[in-house]
C-alpha cells in the first residue's frame, strides 16, 4: 500500500539520491516502484533463499565494508 503513496514515494526517491548508504529489502515481484528501484544503476540486489540466508550475511556486509571504504577515500580526497 506504501507504494502508491505519492508522499511515499517521493521520500524514497529522495533517500536513494541522497548520498547515504541504504540498506534495504524489497519485494521480490512488483511493479511501479518497485521496479523502478530495481532498475537502478546504483543498486546492489541480493536474493535470500533457504540455501544461502546465513551465507548472505556475510557478502552483503563484505560489499558494505568496500562501499563505505571507497566513501571515505572520497571524502578524504575532497579535504
Amino acid at each position: 500500500m506504501e507504494c502508491l503513496s505519492p508522499k511515499f514515494k517521493n521520500r524514497i526517491k529522495a533517500i536513494l539520491n541522497s548520498e547515504k548508504l541504504v540498506l534495504a529489502t524489497i519485494a521480490l515481484k512488483g511493479s511501479g516502484l518497485i521496479e523502478e528501484i530495481k532498475r537502478r544503476q546504483d543498486i546492489k540486489l541480493f536474493e535470500m533463499t533457504q540455501d544461502n540466508r546465513y551465507s548472505l550475511l556475510l557478502e552483503i556486509l563484505k560489499e558494505t565494508k568496500t562501499i563505505l571504504s571507497e566513501m571515505a577515500s572520497l571524502c578524504r580526497s575532497t579535504i
